[in-house]
């Protein structure tokens, strides 16, 4: 009897053991909804919080959008505008260069047609700007009038030259070269060729005054051949 008296009261403790275990589980189960629920419900409000700032930033983001549109808005037509101004201006720029090369490209080949005897006349490049081309352009005129100018009276010489000689071979010994060049070796050899014709007309009259003298049977005077040589020697001996 006693032994069934203490089996039952093992059973029984183990029986409230099993009963507080049980008490327990299900107070830690509700302990811990509350807790999920607790959870829950800060995720929610979290989220709420997260909403409100995305819209927030969502409705900052669409203000600042919105804002760069007006601003596109009313800067694109301006943009648009000074780019076709600055392309017209650079445009009117270029052309004005390249025609400006084309004009000097023209003169100097005009130029070097006139120093190489193909043509008898020059056309000076027609740029009258204050640039760098302008300044060349003009530097390049001037010195093309002046080898212009230059040649001009080189050939003028020589025509003047020619003319004298063919005057001295029909026997005009007072002729002489009157033109001027710019060139000093021309003009050296000009004044040569002016002091041989004087000698030559010295000498021929000493030997036609000594000629008359003779036709006269005046033989006492003599022709100086102090300053001839070779044939007018001969001629005056």
């Amino acid at each position: 009897m006693r032994n069934f008296l203490n089996n039952l009261t093992i059973k029984q403790k183990m029986y409230s053991l099993n009963i507080g275990i049980l008490i327990a589980l299900m107070f830690l189960v509700g302990y811990t909804i509350q807790k999920v629920s607790s959870i829950e419900d800060e995720f929610t409000n979290i989220s709420k919080i997260v909403v409100n700032i995305e819209n927030e930033e969502l409705r900052q983001s669409e203000k600042a959008i919105n804002n760069i549109i007006n601003d596109i808005k009313f800067g694109l037509p301006m943009w648009v505008i000074i780019n076709i101004i600055m392309s017209i201006i650079l445009f009117i720029g270029i052309k004005s260069v390249v025609n400006n090369i084309l004009k000097t490209e023209v003169g100097l080949l005009e130029f070097f047609k006139y120093l190489n005897r193909k043509s008898d006349k020059i056309s000076t490049i027609d740029i009258h700007t204050n640039d760098e081309l302008g300044i060349m352009a003009k530097a390049i005129n001037e010195n093309m009038l002046a080898t212009k100018a230059n040649l001009e009276s080189d050939v003028s010489l020589i025509d003047n030259t020619v003319k004298i000689a063919d005057a001295v071979k029909r026997g005009h010994l007072k002729s002489r070269i009157k033109k001027s060049s710019h060139n000093p070796e021309l003009n050296r050899l000009k004044d040569v060729v002016n002091d041989m014709l004087d000698t030559v007309y010295n000498n021929v009259n000493s030997i036609l005054h000594i000629l008359t003298k003779y036709t006269d049977y005046d033989y006492k005077n003599k022709v100086d051949v102090s300053n001839m040589s070779a044939q007018m020697k001969s001629l005056a001996m």
